[in-house]
């Protein structure tokens, strides 16, 4: 009822003007009583739809105007709606993965001239049979609401290419709707459709870990098979990928141009300056994760934006490692850029060292260690920017950090495509 793969996505509720328009937007309406969804449905917006909903404990009806997206994301979704017990209402149409949301509603109308829209789910890089498997809970789902067994054929076994809108009289017969009515009524917020055909995430990892490592490639699809089958949530199938894409990140990033390793650097370090200001805890595990208590996630602090800029700079630095394969910076040049960083950073931070030659001991001062590799980080950028690239990419090809004769200790960045929630 949509695709698997996650698309790029913008801060949902941001700001809207004619110039400028989210890509999706969440927002009470009718003093907090009712809360309406339109947009495609992408990769955060369970998370941003469970924060309207309990900023606003009044609201009752969710409208929902979109025309699908992401299954998982809307899975994630169908549970917000029935643990409130929500009314469900579509102005405009509600699409694909979005009927998945609809049909959770306690009640659930259509305004005059609304539709509602099905066919098959569409998964990367898996085949019908595959597609089938993965999708049968969806349609043990709505079996489970009571909807006649032809009516949920007739809802999967449209294909992806097409779509297909019963009539306001087959949803009633078939108890897909409780009717329809103006009741609820309300105008449907603009959003921004073209940005969100983006490329997909998984496809392109997917591509990416295809070319550059086939047996690799093997495994991880029937993980993600299986993981889609059993229902998984996008953070366990997005875990599968990140644990391949961060095997490559490591072969290849020292072999990537200087500036997309400096902009990866620039990026992991806004976040973390993110996550500590949040919850210094968020940041340290972040960077610690093996000092993390059992079950902790952390990034619901990153926007999507955020999170696609990540995600973008990951696999760009692996093709580019890959297609490049640049060489190691030699020692020559590395001495230089060292020396340089390691006087500005003891001169600038001269408590940062010792905070990240204790980072690993118990009762560790976290919020200390992760502002120690925030300032590790910016000595960096404060380099001439000929000697920030050869820094990094020497750095990660020589794990032990800056160095036999360094004196200063190697930030413990990685990649961090995946987003996570607590």
């Amino acid at each position: 009822m949509g695709h698997c793969e996650p698309r790029l996505s913008a801060q949902a509720g941001a700001a809207h003007s004619d110039a400028v328009l989210p890509h999706y937007v969440i927002r009470a309406i009718r003093q907090g009583t009712e809360i309406t969804l339109s947009g495609e449905i992408l990769y955060g917006m369970a998370q941003d739809l469970r924060r309207v909903m309990a900023a606003n404990p009044a609201a009752k009806v969710l409208h929902l105007n979109s025309p699908g997206g992401e299954v998982f994301e809307a899975r994630e979704m169908v549970q917000l709606v029935r643990r409130r017990g929500l009314t469900t209402t579509i102005d405009q149409y509600c699409m694909s993965a979005c009927t998945l949301v609809f049909l959770a509603g306690h009640e659930r109308y259509l305004a005059p001239d609304a539709e509602l829209g099905f066919h098959r789910s569409r998964a990367v890089d898996m085949g019908p049979a595959e597609t089938d498997s993965i999708y049968r809970a969806d349609r043990d789902y709505m079996l489970s609401l009571g909807l006649p067994p032809d009516f949920v054929d007739n809802a999967f076994s449209t294909p992806s290419s097409s779509i297909w809108i019963p009539t306001a009289s087959e949803l009633t017969a078939a108890g897909a709707i409780t009717g329809v009515s103006d009741r609820y009524l309300a105008a449907v917020d603009p959003y921004n459709a073209e940005a969100t055909e983006g490329f997909g995430f998984i496809g392109r990892s997917l591509d990416l870990i295809r070319a550059t490592d086939p047996e690799s490639y093997g495994r991880l699809h029937q993980h993600l098979y299986e993981a889609m089958r059993s229902g998984s949530g996008d953070l366990e199938i997005f875990a599968l990928l990140n644990g391949e894409l961060g095997r490559l990140f490591g072969r290849y990033m020292s072999h990537a141009s200087d500036e997309l390793v400096v902009r990866y650097f620039h990026t992991f370090g806004e976040a973390l300056t993110k996550l500590r200001a949040h919850d210094p805890d968020d940041c340290f595990f972040a960077l610690y994760p093996e000092k993390a208590p059992h079950g902790f996630r952390f990034g619901e602090e990153l926007s999507p934006t955020e999170l696609v800029e990540a995600f973008n700079v990951t696999l760009s630095i692996i093709s580019d490692g890959v297609a490049r394969n640049a060489p190691i910076p030699s020692g020559d040049e590395f001495a230089t850029a060292r020396d340089a960083f390691n006087q500005r950073f003891m001169a600038n931070y001269p408590s940062a060292a010792t905070a990240l030659s204790h980072a690993r001991a118990p009762g560790a001062d976290r919020a200390a260690v992760c502002q120690a590799e925030i300032d590790f980080l910016t000595a960096i950028w404060t380099l001439p920017q000929a000697q920030q690239g050869p820094l990094v990419r020497f750095m990660f090809a020589d794990r032990t950090g800056l160095g036999a004769g360094g004196g200063a200790v190697s930030s413990q960045a990685r990649p961090f495509a995946t987003r996570q929630a607590k």
